[in-house]
């Protein structure tokens, strides 16, 4: 689509949809102008593509005669159970220009409290960031849960959660991942360590205040992931499963004893202010965030049961979410 575009999508389900080439439940290509791409409360369930992007691609494309811009915020989403033949099963986000061309490709994305659960593809299992051209592509991505995402095939050159595509030197490509769990993600062969990947030039990582398995955690952390900007973990989240935990989007909650739990300075990591569901952060008030989409609650509440032959019974039962 050419012009300036801002497409909105609120409370919506993609579901069982096909595409042949890509996108499997949604592609929007941008070209010429600036655009604002909005998703909130949408989920993206089963769809398929025998190409690229199994559930969801957003794109910019410049053409040889105008530059084209986009910033494209995806807030309270979940992908789960889609598929691809090859790049991105979850959603793939991609600046290009032709080659040749002098004009760019600007994309600023930000993803907050993103669910990313059961998607397959050959590479990059759930999400990719995608550059060619002149083209600059930087991704912040805060509070997200990857699990059970799988690259599996003939060329698994990438995470299973994560894949960054530098196709060109004259392009750039970015990401800041931040207080976000990435566990139980496989590659071919049931691998666990390669929950983040590359391919083509290099390409720049920064996680921080993350659960990221086979890391080594800040403390012995692996440079092949990316960088470590401290705070990382590679310590079991214990994730529930996923299913309706509240709000429009299915979720996962985190498991009493889990690391990612009230383990975040809320003011220094710019914490969104719900969670996927719309729950407050953090729970209770003046404590701290936790890692992940999903924000548990530790309320203790008092119980009170009436026994027969006038006994009274009284027990505390936590309320963990």
């Amino acid at each position: 689509f050419g012009g300036t575009l801002s497409p909105t999508f609120t409370r919506v389900t993609f579901q069982e949809n096909f595409a042949s080439g890509g996108g499997g439940g949604m592609h929007l290509e941008l070209t010429g102008d600036t655009h604002a791409v909005t998703l909130t409360d949408v989920e993206f369930v089963n769809n398929s593509t025998d190409g690229f992007a199994g559930a969801a691609s957003i794109l910019t494309t410049a053409a040889s005669s105008s530059d084209v811009k986009m910033q494209a915020m995806l807030s309270n989403v979940t992908f789960r159970g889609n598929s691809a033949s090859s790049l991105a099963s979850g959603l793939l986000l991609a600046a290009q220009s032709s080659f040749g061309t002098t004009t760019q490709s600007i994309v600023d994305a930000q993803l907050n409290n993103v669910t990313f659960f059961g998607n397959t593809s050959t590479t990059g299992a759930a999400f990719a960031n995608y550059t060619v051209g002149k083209a600059t592509l930087t991704t912040d991505l805060k509070n997200g849960t990857f699990n059970a995402n799988v690259a599996d095939g003939r060329n698994v050159v990438a995470g299973s959660a994560i894949q960054l595509t530098r196709s060109s030197t004259d392009s750039t490509n970015k990401l800041n991942l931040d207080s976000s769990i990435l566990w139980g993600n496989t590659t071919e062969g049931g691998a666990t360590g390669s929950s983040i990947g590359y391919s083509g030039e290099p390409a720049s990582v920064l996680v921080s205040n993350s659960i990221v398995q086979g890391s080594g955690g800040s403390a012995a952390w692996d440079t092949t992931l990316g960088t470590d900007k401290g705070g990382n973990l590679d310590l079991d989240p214990k994730l529930g499963p996923l299913q309706n935990n509240g709000g429009f989007t299915s979720t996962m909650l985190l498991g009493v004893g889990s690391k990612a739990l009230d383990a975040l300075d809320c003011a220094a990591a710019a914490s969104p202010a719900t969670d996927q569901r719309g729950f407050q952060r953090p729970q209770p008030t003046g404590g701290q965030c936790d890692m992940g989409a999903v924000e548990m609650r530790n309320a203790s509440n008092l119980l009170t049961v009436a026994a027969s032959g006038g006994g009274r019974v009284n027990t505390n039962v936590a309320s963990s979410a």
